[in-house]
C-alpha cells in the first residue's frame, strides 16, 4: 500500500474530524482553526486525485500548500493572541503531521515509479519475454530514442544540424543536376564549340 495514499487519507480524515469539532461554534478568525481543517481536507483530496493520476509532485506541492497556510495561520493566531481550543489544536497538529508524511511519501511514491518506469525500459532493452508483452507509447518511445537524434552536447547539435543540411542539400542537387546538364547539352547541339564555352561558363 502507499505511504502517501495513507498519509493522505488520515490528513483527510482529521480534517472531517477538525471541522466537525469547530462547526458546533460560531466563527472567529483568531478562536477557530476551522478554515484550516477545511484547507487540509482539500488538499488531502487534490493528492490523492493527483497521485492517482501518477503526478507525486503536484501532490506534494497540495499537501505542502495546507502546511504553508496552517504555518500562517498559526502566526496570526499567535500574534493577535486567538485562543482556539485544545481538540482544535490537537487536531491540527496531527493533520500537519499527516501532511508532512503525505509529502514524504509523495517523494518516496514518485521514486518508485521512476524505478520501476526505468527497470521497464532495461526488460524492453534486453528482449525478455515479458519485454514483448509491454507496449509503450508514442510519447514513451520518442523519449527513449531522444538522446540518438539530439544528443546533449553542443558538438553532437552541431553533427545532428550538419547532417541535416547536408541531406537538404543534396536533395536539391538531385533536383537541379538535370537540369544544367540539360542546357549544357542543348548548348552543345546548337552552337558546337562556343556552345560548350558557354555553357561551363
Amino acid at each position: 500500500m502507499s505511504f502517501l495514499l495513507v498519509a493522505a487519507c488520515v490528513e483527510l480524515l482529521l480534517a472531517v474530524a477538525g471541522v466537525a469539532t469547530d462547526a458546533s461554534g460560531k466563527f472567529v478568525y483568531l478562536s477557530s482553526l476551522e478554515d484550516v481543517m477545511a484547507v487540509f481536507g482539500v488538499c488531502a483530496i487534490a493528492a490523492l486525485v493527483a497521485r492517482r493520476k501518477g503526478n507525486f509532485g503536484v501532490a506534494a506541492a497540495a499537501s505542502g500548500l495546507a502546511l504553508c497556510y496552517a504555518a500562517a495561520k498559526s502566526c496570526a493566531v499567535v500574534l493577535w493572541a486567538g485562543v482556539p481550543s485544545t481538540a482544535s489544536i490537537t487536531l491540527c497538529a496531527c493533520a500537519a503531521a499527516a501532511a508532512c508524511a503525505a509529502v514524504a511519501g509523495a517523494a518516496v511514491d514518485g521514486k518508485k515509479a521512476a524505478a520501476a518506469k526505468a527497470d521497464g525500459y532495461s526488460k524492453l532493452e534486453s528482449g525478455d519475454e515479458e519485454s514483448k508483452k509491454a507496449q509503450l507509447s508514442l510519447r514513451d518511445i520518442l523519449r527513449l530514442l531522444k538522446p540518438y537524434f539530439w544528443p546533449r552536447s553542443m558538438v553532437g547539435k552541431g553533427a545532428v544540424f550538419s547532417t541535416l543540411l547536408f541531406v537538404i542539400l543534396s536533395k536539391v542537387c538531385t533536383v537541379v543536376a538535370p537540369l544544367v546538364l540539360a542546357t549544357a547539352a542543348n548548348a552543345v547541339a546548337a552552337d558546337g564549340k562556343n556552345g560548350v564555352k558557354k555553357a561551363i561558363q
